[in-house]
């Protein structure tokens, strides 16, 4: 049965606490007899104790699902952070929606290679006295950054772990995830 990462490791970490449970559980009834004894009084049990774990997981990739997919489009409001402040509210908006049919019109986006060259390229056909200059691309470019940095939180991939399955799977599409985990 495949599973998400996040339920994987979620299971491991909660395994490795339940083990130090057991273990001080452990730990503390051989304490109990050795205080009931006289020869081991003075004594203590040992202690065992895992201070760092490393594990290695192999792991197929079953599927990816996409709930969701965040829009690269450029919306009216961004437009208008775009085009030049000194322009006039009436016009800034009239433009700004003019700006926006147009790249809807021709597909243009954030992701769409020289996005603002394009952006240039139809705002000053559109308004010719519009130079390069007056736009406010280092806003687009931040713009582009933003989407590209924002993670897609709706996404899940999910891993097939179990080695029976992993047995089934060719051997070039199976990953190993190293994992190191540091025991209190």
């Amino acid at each position: 049965m495949p599973l998400p990462l996040k339920d994987i490791i979620s299971a491991l970490v909660n395994d490795v606490s339940i083990a130090s449970i057991r273990a001080d559980v452990n730990r503390s009834h051989w304490q109990d007899i050795y205080d009931d004894n006289e020869i081991f009084r003075e004594f203590s049990p040992s202690k065992v104790r895992i201070s760092e774990l490393n594990i290695s997981i192999p792991l197929a990739i079953e599927e990816v699902q996409r709930e969701k997919v965040i829009d690269p489009e450029i919306n009216y409001r961004q437009l208008q952070q775009i085009l030049p402040p000194r322009m006039p509210d009436r016009e800034r908006k009239a433009f700004a929606d003019a700006l926006r049919d147009e790249l809807l019109e021709k597909e243009i986006h954030l992701l769409t290679k020289n996005v603002g060259k394009k952006i240039v390229q139809i705002a000053t056909t559109l308004e010719p006295g519009v130079k390069e200059q007056d736009l406010n691309l280092a806003y687009l470019r931040k713009l582009k950054r933003e989407y590209l940095s924002r993670p897609n939180q709706e996404s899940d991939t999910s891993f097939v772990y179990k080695a029976s399955e992993l047995e089934k799977i060719n051997a070039e599409h199976i990953i190993r995830i190293e994992m190191s985990l540091l025991v209190d």
